[in-house]
């Protein structure tokens, strides 16, 4: 006999929920439109307690994050092993392929 541990919710509270959220994500765009860099400090330490004064990168990070941009050849090999037969055995691993942009 089948149990289920969870179900989901009722259309007409889902409809609710979306449309809390959708005010929500409303007045957080309108106050980044309104404030700036300002509502976005805010933000960030709000949801992330990352606090930054100055959004503005140095110019040598904005032409090269890492020194250098990466080339097709330098993410080749993670894209074939997972299109590959090979990849079918990992599970549960995230493959970070961002073409250098963690490695900072």
């Amino acid at each position: 006999m089948f149990r289920h541990l969870k179900t989901a919710k009722p259309l007409s509270e889902r409809a609710e929920d979306d449309a809390r959220m959708r005010a929500s994500v409303e007045a957080i765009l309108a106050d980044i439109s309104a404030r700036g860099d300002a509502a976005v400090r805010k933000l960030s330490a709000r949801f992330d307690n990352f606090v930054l004064q100055n959004f503005r990168l140095p110019e040598r990070e904005i032409e090269f994050p890492v020194g250098r941009c990466s080339e097709v050849e330098d993410v080749l090999g993670a894209v074939r092993f997972r299109a590959g037969d090979a990849s079918v055995v990992i599970s549960g691993t995230d493959l970070l392929t961002d073409g250098y942009w963690t490695a900072r």
